[in-house]
């Protein structure tokens, strides 16, 4: 049984055989091999400790960058569209202006009234003017249009880079996991123990009561025998019970304090694991939440 201090490894919760021991310092293939798997094993931290960047600050700086991008095209398309609508109004305005102006002159030639040319010099300057209002619509319905696609790619681009973190956040997630079920496994297992055990110490300890009442007769005889207190505690066959009783109360001790520290122990370590799982999913949770803020739809009108 291993000491309170002996940290559990899930790996060998699997298996009850002992690891194989190491090449003595003498094995010069050995010791190479060790510094080649200290060297795998720096390179595997540092890089899972890279991707966790990656996930944690890179990741997050390009998803708010393309979310920002779409949001600020849609706040200018929006800016672009209510000029537009303002221009309607101005457009419509000229239309029925130049509609009543054609119903002046064509009064005028219906009736052969000789036909003021101030009027359709007015009409044709109004028409330009309907023309230019036309045209700086269209040149915003274009810019609209293209800060609308330009949203879109944003959009989309924001939820590829999201979609490539959760994916991450998932593989960091699946074998912390397993990790976890391991563990608790191992917790279940140390807990059939603690009932064991305490079932063994109850039997125990009702076997070293028995042996402390057969110790305090002996001592009852020997005082009725006319036995000083000094040589009945020094009588080898009470000194004998008494180490007995003693022994076999602190080995239970010891086993319990063992399970305890093997029990504190794996509760650590699933604290520890819940914790890195909770942290990817609250990561995963907020990329997914990046993703739902999609582009807007502007329902521009068709072009004429």
């Amino acid at each position: 049984m291993s000491t309170p201090d002996s940290k559990f490894d899930y790996r060998e919760a699997s298996s009850e055989n002992n690891a194989p021991e190491e090449a003595a310092p003498s094995d010069r293939g050995g010791f190479f091999k060790r510094i080649a798997d200290t060297g795998r094993s720096a390179a595997k931290d540092l890089f899972g400790r890279a991707t966790e960047k990656k996930i944690s600050h890179q990741g997050r700086l390009g998803v708010c960058k393309n979310d920002f991008s779409m949001e600020n095209c849609e706040r200018k398309a929006l800016k672009l569209k209510a000029e537009m609508e303002s221009l309607d109004g101005e457009i419509k305005a000229k239309q029925i202006l130049i509609g009543a102006m054609q119903k002046q002159i064509d009064l005028f030639r219906n009736k052969n009234y000789p036909l003021p040319g101030e009027l359709e010099l007015e009409m044709r300057i109004e028409k330009e003017k309907l023309r230019l209002l036309m045209n700086k619509k269209g040149y915003k319905q274009t810019d609209c249009e293209d800060l609308e696609i330009k949203a879109s790619q944003f959009s989309k681009k924001k939820d590829s880079v999201a979609n490539e973190l959760m994916h991450r956040c998932k593989e960091k997630v699946m074998p912390l996991e397993q990790k976890l079920e391991v563990l608790k496994d191992y917790q279940e297992k140390i807990a059939g123990e603690m009932a064991k055990l305490e079932s063994e110490h109850q039997k125990r300890s009702d076997g070293l009561n028995e042996i402390a009442r057969i110790k305090a007769k002996a001592e009852t005889d020997l005082m009725m025998r006319g036995k000083t207190k000094a040589e009945i505690e020094n009588d080898k066959s009470i000194i004998r019970l008494e180490k007995l009783i003693s022994d076999g109360f602190k080995q239970m001790q010891k086993e319990k304090r063992e399970l305890n520290g093997k029990e504190r122990q794996v509760e650590s370590q699933i604290a520890e694991v819940l914790a890195k799982i909770n942290k990817y999913k609250d990561r995963f949770g907020e990329f997914a939440r990046y993703k739902e803020n999609q582009p807007i739809s502007l329902d521009l009108p068709e072009r004429n």
